[in-house]
């Protein structure tokens, strides 16, 4: 499933640039609704594998020529293992990581250009999330040989926020956004880079 929205992505950035050619003057930011879906890699430090997948759903409104607001849902996944050695044996430890959240906030287009198709936009957003983890682990110090613990389960709920910075590349109605983003959630930071799709309403 990844790989293939991988070869996806990678088969529709070429035509980013024949889209930007055909765009015509931007028409007024202000009072304007936009929806974008978005997926991307979201690198997860605490997990064994910091590498994963993550898909957004946003909403945005200019409530003037610059200034929005957001509202985001955000869904990250991580899923790896690491192999751990005791005494003459190696034994594989696997993890799943899943975190969930909903955010709020605004953000501003810093740059525009004259004709209104490129700009660069900073947001913060704060909201409730969770994380949920299933995992393998290993304590080496316990005992003389160390204990392995199978299928551990953990949920941390509560505050999330997010910041960071896009490019939105605007043809007609329709919007390529380049993104990367900082997101707290469930006691923990992770870093997800999207690729996003939008349409102004």
């Amino acid at each position: 499933m990844r790989l293939a929205l991988i070869r996806l992505i990678t088969l529709c950035l070429p035509a980013i640039p024949a889209c930007l050619a055909q765009a015509q003057s931007g028409v007024s930011k202000d009072a304007t609704f936009a929806f974008y879906f978005g997926i991307g890699a979201e690198w997860l430090p605490e997990a064994y594998s910091p590498r994963g997948f993550s898909m957004n759903v946003t909403g945005r409104y200019y409530t003037s020529e610059r200034l929005f607001l957001d509202i985001l849902g955000h869904w990250g996944n991580n899923e790896g293992s690491k192999d751990v050695t005791q005494g003459n044996n190696t034994t594989t430890l696997r993890d799943e990581r899943n975190s969930l959240l909903i955010a709020a906030g605004p953000g501003y287009d810093l740059y525009q250009n004259g004709e209104n198709t490129l700009s660069i936009h900073a947001r913060m957003l704060i909201g409730y999330g969770l994380r949920h983890s299933e995992y393998d682990d290993f304590d080496p110090h316990y005992g003389d040989n160390g204990r392995f613990s199978h299928d551990i389960e953990n949920t941390r709920k509560g505050f999330a926020a997010v910041g960071g910075v896009g490019v939105d590349m605007r043809f007609k109605r329709w919007i390529i956004t380049p993104s990367v983003d900082a997101i707290y959630v469930g006691n923990a930071w992770s870093v997800s880079a999207t690729l996003s799709v939008g349409y102004f309403y």
